[in-house]
C-alpha cells in the first residue's frame, strides 16, 4: 500500500477526478456514456505522467480503483492549505 501526504496539488487532482466521476455518472444516466468508469480512467490517464508521478500517483489498477471509490472528506475541503499535510491518501 502506498500512502501519500496530502497537499494542495494532490487535493486539486483528487477533486478534479472526483468531479469528473460524478459528471460521468450523470452523463451515463442520461445516455451520453455507457461506462462511467471508462470515462474516469481516460480522464486520469490523460493527465500528464510527470504531473501524476510528482504527486505520487501511479498509473496502475490499485491507484485508479482507490481514486474511483474515493470521496473527499468535507474536513479536507475546510482545512487551510498549509494544514493539509495532516491528512493522507492511500492506495
Amino acid at each position: 500500500m502506498t500512502t501519500l501526504t496530502l497537499n494542495d496539488k494532490l487535493l486539486s487532482v483528487l477533486s478534479a477526478i472526483t468531479q469528473r466521476k460524478w459528471l460521468a455518472i450523470t452523463e451515463s444516466e442520461i445516455g451520453f456514456s455507457d461506462d462511467w468508469m471508462k470515462v474516469v480512467r481516460e480522464y486520469f490517464y490523460a493527465l500528464p505522467v510527470e504531473f501524476t508521478t510528482e504527486l505520487g500517483l501511479k498509473r496502475n489498477e490499485r491507484c485508479i480503483r482507490a481514486i474511483e471509490r474515493f470521496e473527499i472528506p468535507s474536513e479536507w475541503k475546510e482545512t487551510a492549505l498549509d494544514d493539509l499535510n495532516q491528512f493522507t491518501f492511500s492506495y
